[in-house]
């Protein structure tokens, strides 16, 4: 899950230098994306641990909804930004090892995930003429 947040950074931080045409006055900007991930690893509970492996295409036959975008307005040199994720995911299954339930036992996990960011900036001339870098400073929840 780290390397995911250090490419939504790096991919950000690039998304921040652009070409830009002389700006004055409202602009807006909505995107609209969609992540791709696999999910590897362990989880430990009650001193056991099991190994989870789940797919990109695992992931999404037990999609239950999902969205994910992003919104961006500046006026002349200000610049305020908004990014919202949303997934929500379930399966059941039964146990088929005794790791921490019998085996047999019938689960359910549901998994509703939130990340919102907003952050308000400037917006700095750099690298000639057309070009912009922001500088922003935000929250995330």
């Amino acid at each position: 899950m780290k390397k995911l947040n250090a490419l939504a950074l790096a991919i950000m931080g690039v998304s921040s230098i652009a070409q830009a045409s002389e700006q004055e006055g409202w602009q807006f900007e909505l995107t609209p994306y969609i992540w791709g991930m696999a999910v590897d690893g362990d989880i430990t509970a009650r001193g056991q641990t099991a190994e989870i492996d789940q797919s990109f295409s695992d992931i999404t036959d037990n999609l239950d909804g999902a969205f994910m975008g992003m919104g961006m307005a500046s006026y002349n040199r200000f610049v305020m930004y908004v990014n919202y994720d949303y997934l929500a995911i379930s399966d059941d299954a039964q146990t088929k090892q005794g790791i921490v339930f019998p085996v047999g036992t019938k689960l359910g996990a549901d998994l509703d995930a939130q990340v919102m960011t907003g952050a308000i900036g400037y917006r700095f001339d750099t690298f000639g003429e057309h070009s912009f870098f922001d500088v922003m400073l935000g929250v995330r929840t």
